[in-house]
């Protein structure tokens, strides 16, 4: 089965609307065969390509499917923070966030947690999650570091 993502991911680099015809049923709205063998990953990519195309809803849809199908999916659970934020639903986004903490931790889990938060204006918890921002991630270190300036001058502001 490998080999059909393969030539799958190969296909999304070059034309996502064909990448997307050969994995979904439009008519069904579910995932063609032989890629309804792995649903966890037959939905994350359709999840991927409506993302890149600024269908965040679809996505959404998508990614949560994926989740269905493997509930310990870490990238999924982030990937659903992604799409609830563009949707501007950031308790959402932190509620995926904070599951995904269960099961892994990285500098971007902790800045993307950071910013649900301070979405919310939860500013004194989310310099927690920017202060764990670890220096040897140095991008996104430095995204970390403006945010928890940023926290500061709005608790200051209160």
């Amino acid at each position: 089965m490998p080999g059909r993502f393969d030539a799958l991911h190969k296909l999304l680099k070059k034309d996502r609307s064909a990448a997307l015809e050969q994995l979904l049923d439009p008519a069904s709205c579910s995932i063609k065969e032989p890629y309804a063998e792995d649903l966890n990953h037959a939905w994350y990519m359709v999840g991927d390509i409506y993302f890149k195309q600024g269908e965040f809803s679809l996505a959404l849809e998508s990614f949560l499917k994926s989740l269905d199908h493997r509930p310990t999916d870490v990238e999924a659970m982030m990937a659903i923070a992604n799409c609830a934020s563009e949707l501007g639903d950031p308790a959402l986004s932190e509620k995926y966030l904070r599951a995904s903490l269960k099961q892994s931790e990285s500098a971007a889990l902790f800045y993307n947690l950071g910013n649900a938060l301070f979405d919310q204006g939860k500013f004194g918890e989310a310099l927690c999650y920017f202060k764990r921002v670890a220096v040897a991630d140095s991008e996104i270190y430095a995204m970390a570091q403006r945010n928890l300036e940023r926290c500061h001058a709005m608790r200051r502001d209160r």
